[in-house]
């Protein structure tokens, strides 16, 4: 990195303030560059919020049949850096239509996400296409929408956890952690924006962390001011299943069931 100025003196001299001035004029200067450079950086998020096409638009599975993907509308515009999108997703061949959501994340937990979707009932939703995509750099992650009336966790109001939250909705919480980790897997994000509860079971969403245990690290970008977690959690980390019980034991406690 190269120096922006060279050194400034600001003490006492016989050149009285000059050393004061051209620091103010620096500092100035500055001041007037980080605005310009925050201003243009902040085009560009308005830009990707309503411009990004994904140019992912379909795959071909493992049988030959062609499936062409659809986008409605980008879900969590608020957040420039999470490409997720509500689609759907129409067999070439069938003309069969699904309600799906796009998703491209840098990793994703494909082998752990199935495991749970094939659980009776399921504990997560179908998964109908992972991979990697050259043409993005990313993988494409194609995952059936969860329909009404299951809702997210998270959004369940505070007065309405009572009634809405079941104690089949922990049990079945409990059983998709302990299914993971039975087949060596560690999940990162148990969290309640991360759980739906369709009917009496609950289905995981968001595998993007989910991983072998000792392999799996969490991101460096990891919020660790705002959300409580287990007290080994470090940005790039390794994910333990100490960390995953820590956060379900958190969200069990919250509700009491006579």
């Amino acid at each position: 990195m190269d120096q922006l100025t060279d050194g400034i003196t600001l003490g006492f001299s016989s050149s009285g303030g000059v050393g004061v001035r051209r620091a103010a004029q620096f500092l100035c200067a500055l001041n007037i560059a980080v605005m310009d450079i925050t201003g243009f950086f902040s085009e560009l998020i308005g830009w990707s919020l309503q411009e990004f096409d994904p140019s992912f638009n379909g795959y071909i599975d493992a049988i030959g049949d062609r499936y062409i993907v659809l986008y409605d509308k980008r879900l969590e515009p608020e957040y420039p850096q999470k490409a997720v999108f509500l689609g759907s997703l129409v067999g070439a061949l069938s003309a069969s239509s699904y309600v799906v959501v796009i998703k491209f994340p840098s990793a994703y937990g494909k082998d752990a996400h199935e495991l749970l979707a094939r659980q009776s009932p399921p504990l997560a939703p179908k998964l109908w296409h992972c991979a990697w995509e050259e043409q993005v750099g990313t993988y494409a992650v194609v995952i059936q929408h969860i329909p009404r009336p299951a809702v997210c966790m998270l959004d369940v109001p505070e007065d309405e956890l009572d009634t809405v939250v079941k104690r089949a909705h922990i049990e079945s919480l409990r059983t998709a952690v302990a299914t993971l980790h039975a087949h060596g897997w560690v999940f990162g994000d148990v969290r309640e924006g991360n759980i739906f509860l369709p009917e009496d079971s609950v289905q995981l969403i968001d595998f993007d962390w989910c991983g072998k245990e000792g392999e799996a690290r969490y991101p460096d970008d990891i919020n660790l001011k705002s959300i409580e977690w287990h007290e080994g959690v470090s940005r790039g980390g390794l994910i333990k299943k100490e960390h995953d019980e820590y956060v379900l034991k958190k969200i069990c406690d919250r509700y009491t069931f006579d």
